[in-house]
């Protein structure tokens, strides 16, 4: 509501004349409401020579123009009002019976003045119970003060916030959650209070995390007459999963220690892994959607952690190897974080269902953008580890498809930030550099590999604008 919509309202003062000084305090009082917006009635400025004070004040208490009645009551007044004596006791015989009313309570208000030793013996017996405006103590004068115009406006400072929608977990159906809640509350709160079980409560949350994500599995009578979909429905049904692994990932990556944070991560990415393996003779694409929802975990897992320049956390992630035991039959014992990057079997057809040159780079931006997390964050991570994978890895690469919706004619920001040469060296061992010299030497070989080169359908991000190399380390 602005200004101009602002109703301006009208406030009467009811008080005693007890002595000169008292009643200067109460013009003083009147005189700060109006500066503050307040239309004041007072006997000082409406009452003119001839008319009748009681009956003014009667009127004034019974007029409806009239929003607000404030009671300056000082001990004269408390001992008139209980009393019934004069224009006070003319005026509390109306207001007591409005004041039991249950309507118009919120009309009246009294207001201690300075000089009140007990404020509690001077409020009018008709009002003992209801809160009241103490004005008598100069320590908490500026607060009452604040809460006596927020009362006449009707805008209390605390305002019951609007009601909201039931939480998801209500209607989700049962095989939607994880049943994760406690766990996840006292992880989150150990976290944010600094405890020294910190790591254990994260690991204990991140146990049962890989164990609800069991209950995510296509049933196993699926025909499979629509694979397509049923990949993208499980991938919405892990949505609520990603968002709650993000807080988590952000709230230790901000306030565990690396070498805390590198272990019980690390295993908690491990125990992911089998989850990819369509055991026994079910179709491979029936596991697409974890394939994907894992990729994605890895991708927050070191997104968070580069977010909060936790290099050394994130480099121990991506450097590990991962024991694979639902590969060991196959001779493959461990795996490096290239199996994080999840290659579904239902690639081509999610981009021809969604009609997109990469459906995953299109997920992984909507869920990011609905969590509010930033697109870029998980892009340039995404080129971390193309990097990573292009400098060390021989044979595999991760394509950094949600690339697709980031500006291509700018430096992402963490490369951005590589300007600074003690940023550029802490980050790039990520990428198994040490130095910025020989990351300048992999990038050229890099640019030389055909095989290398990002392509995104029409697009074609040049990697030298998107890793900043003009002004790589070009400053302290």
């Amino acid at each position: 509501m602005t200004k101009d919509d602002q109703k301006t309202p009208k406030l009467f003062v009811s008080y005693s004349w007890t002595t000169p000084e008292h009643e200067e305090w109460v013009i003083e009082l009147a005189s700060q409401l109006v500066e503050n917006g307040v239309e004041v009635v007072l006997d000082k400025w409406d009452l003119r020579e001839g008319d009748n004070a009681y009956s003014f004040m009667e009127r004034m208490v019974t007029d409806p123009s009239i929003d607000k009645v404030l009671i300056v009551s000082d001990e004269a007044y408390a001992a008139k009002a209980n009393n019934r004596a004069g224009g006070v006791g003319t005026e509390t015989t109306i207001i007591s019976a409005e004041v039991y009313g249950s309507q118009k309570q919120s009309r009246f208000v009294v207001v201690i003045p300075p000089g009140s030793s007990d404020a509690a013996h001077h409020v009018p017996a008709y009002y003992k119970g209801r809160i009241h405006i103490d004005l008598s103590n100069p320590d908490i004068r500026g607060a009452q003060f604040e809460q006596l115009v927020r009362w006449i406006f009707g805008k209390p400072t605390h305002v019951r916030p609007e009601l909201g929608a039931p939480p998801a977990y209500l209607t989700e159906r049962p095989e939607t959650s994880l049943g994760t809640g406690g766990r996840l509350a006292s992880a989150l709160e150990s976290l944010k209070g600094g405890r020294t079980n910190a790591a254990a409560m994260v690991a204990d949350y991140l146990d049962t995390f890989v164990s609800g994500l069991t209950r995510f599995h296509v049933p196993q009578d699926s025909t499979g007459q629509d694979a397509v979909q049923e990949i993208l429905d499980g991938i919405e049904r892990l949505e609520p999963a990603r968002n709650e692994y993000l807080r988590i990932a952000q709230t230790a990556a901000r306030s565990l220690p690396p070498d805390a944070f590198g272990p019980v991560f690390r295993r908690f990415l491990e125990k992911l892994l089998p989850l990819t393996d369509a055991q026994g003779n079910r179709p491979s694409w029936m596991v697409d959607h974890l394939r994907f929802f894992i990729s994605e975990v890895f991708l927050i897992t070191i997104s968070s952690l580069v977010d909060e320049e936790r290099f050394s956390a994130a480099k121990s992630i991506v450097n590990s190897r991962y024991f694979l035991p639902h590969k060991s039959d196959r001779g493959e014992s461990s795996g490096g974080f290239l199996e994080f990057r999840g290659y579904l079997d239902s690639t081509d057809a999610l981009n021809r269902k969604l009609n997109k040159a990469s459906a995953r780079a299109l997920l992984l931006k909507d869920r990011a953008e609905r969590a509010g997390q930033r697109v870029e964050s998980i892009a340039q991570t995404e080129l971390i580890l193309f990097l990573k994978a292009a400098f060390t890895e021989p044979y595999y690469t991760w394509w950094p498809d949600s690339m697709i919706y980031t500006n291509r004619y700018r430096a992402l920001e963490v490369f951005s930030r590589c300007e600074s040469k003690d940023y550029c060296e802490s980050l790039l061992p990520i990428m198994g550099c040490n130095t910025v010299e020989g990351f300048r030497l992999k990038m050229e070989e890099v640019l030389q590999n055909r095989d290398l080169q990002l392509r995104f359908g029409f697009e074609r991000p040049d990697l030298r604008v998107s890793c900043g190399l003009s002004a790589l380390a070009s400053l302290p």
